[in-house]
């Protein structure tokens, strides 16, 4: 991405955001959606960060057009404040009414943009702007190091955030997991080369794990031998006791790239599926 241009990484977001079925339509909660949307949690039980941008900056889930564009018109009035004026030019009538025009109201910001195309253009751009904010100020947060403390300059440590249980659901040939048992512990490498064996996957929160299981996947019995060679699918179960950058992903490279190195990795279940019926929810390989 070093030889694109700005303008190119914008046009290629706007793309990817606007072709998206969750923002077509939509009539309410744009700006949230869209927020969600790059940041990839649009899909997720729990939402990380864009729940903490939009929160941040008083985004909602129900917020009209008018709503959302006054959020615009706050951001648009950063570049304002900033943007150089010819000399004279911010005492000039004309200049103060443009300026006072564009940092204004969010009804009279929307009416400049007729179709809903314009429109989303400039949600998309506030969407970009308001995140890299919050990560900015998330560093403007943790960059208070060099605190005096009875003469001695001593580094602030950041607070780390709450650990988010996670449950990563595999199906996965049988003679994969034969000489696995419920409730032992697995190492970072034998939970990858179970990524690499499975067909289908889900990671989500331990609710809505045991949910599926209760309503949707026929699991039995049957015993799996340490020494089977079976091709018969098994559905797997593995609690992960902080699985923040798990949950929702949908590709198995990232999944393997994201798994935690200090985290726990224990076998909740481990059964033979009656079939594949139920698996709607899963990624499929």
């Amino acid at each position: 991405m070093a030889d694109q241009n700005l303008k190119e990484v914008y046009d290629q977001i706007l793309k990817e955001v606007s072709k998206h079925p969750e923002v077509q339509g939509r009539g309410r909660g744009l700006l949230h959606k869209t927020i969600q949307i790059i940041l990839g949690e649009e899909d997720s039980d729990v939402q990380g960060n864009s729940q903490e941008i939009c929160e941040q900056f008083g985004i909602t889930s129900s917020a009209d057009e008018n709503s959302d564009f006054e959020i615009l018109a706050k951001v648009n009035e950063i570049f304002i404040d900033r943007f150089p004026s010819p000399e004279g030019m911010n005492s000039n009538p004309i200049f103060s009414q443009v300026k006072s025009f564009v940092t204004s109201g969010s009804t009279r910001i929307s009416q400049l943009f007729s179709s809903k195309e314009k429109k989303m253009e400039w949600i998309i751009l506030a969407a970009c702007t308001l995140i890299g904010l919050y990560y900015s100020r998330k560093w403007l947060q943790n960059a208070q190091p060099n605190r005096l403390l009875g003469g001695e300059r001593v580094r602030q440590q950041p607070t780390l955030p709450p650990p988010i249980p996670a449950a990563l659901c595999l199906i996965v040939p049988a003679y994969v997991v034969s000489k696995l048992y419920k409730d032992s512990n697995l190492e970072v490498g034998e939970l990858i080369e179970l990524i690499d064996n499975t067909s289908y996957f889900l990671c989500t929160n331990p609710k809505e794990a045991t949910l599926n299981e209760e309503s949707l996947l026929e699991l039995t019995n049957e015993d799996i031998l340490p020494d089977t060679d079976s091709q018969r699918e098994v559905y797997l179960r593995v609690d992960i006791n902080d699985g923040r950058d798990l949950i929702g992903k949908k590709i198995p490279y990232i999944l393997k790239t994201n798994l935690p190195a200090n985290a726990q990795f224990i076998i909740k279940k481990r059964n033979c599926l009656k079939d594949l019926s139920g698996l709607e929810k899963f990624n499929r390989v």
